[in-house]
């Protein structure tokens, strides 16, 4: 987040969590998936995507993202890191996703082409 402000999404999207089965970091690093089963989450039902080596749920997240939906969407399944860096280099996203840490991404991530 920018100087300490927590954005509103931020705010509604942690707030919509309530019922999500929050895991720990630890155990995400356990998890080991490959970059071939984080593609098949590729729909706006199940979108996952990978942020600097860990595999996030972003289904939970898309009605929330400032941007819409519609920017999200040809990330799913794919690699974020590069693109949200440019676009967010503000933004603490390992913060703002650790809500839906899935597991760790094992192998080279794939990006969009």
């Amino acid at each position: 987040m920018h100087r300490g402000k927590v954005h509103p999404s931020l705010k509604y999207f942690l707030d919509s969590l309530k019922n999500y089965k929050i895991i720990s970091r630890e155990e995400a690093a356990k998890r080991m998936i490959k970059p071939e089963e984080v593609l098949q989450h590729n729909t706006l039902q199940d979108a996952w995507a990978s942020y600097k080596g860990f595999v996030y749920n972003l289904t939970p997240y898309c009605k929330f993202h400032p941007g819409g939906v519609g920017s999200l969407t040809s990330y799913f399944g794919y690699d974020i890191t590069k693109v949200t860096q440019g676009i967010h280099a503000f933004v603490n996203v390992e913060m703002f996703l650790s809500a839906v840490i899935v597991g760790t991404l094992d192998g080279e991530p794939l990006v969009p082409k």
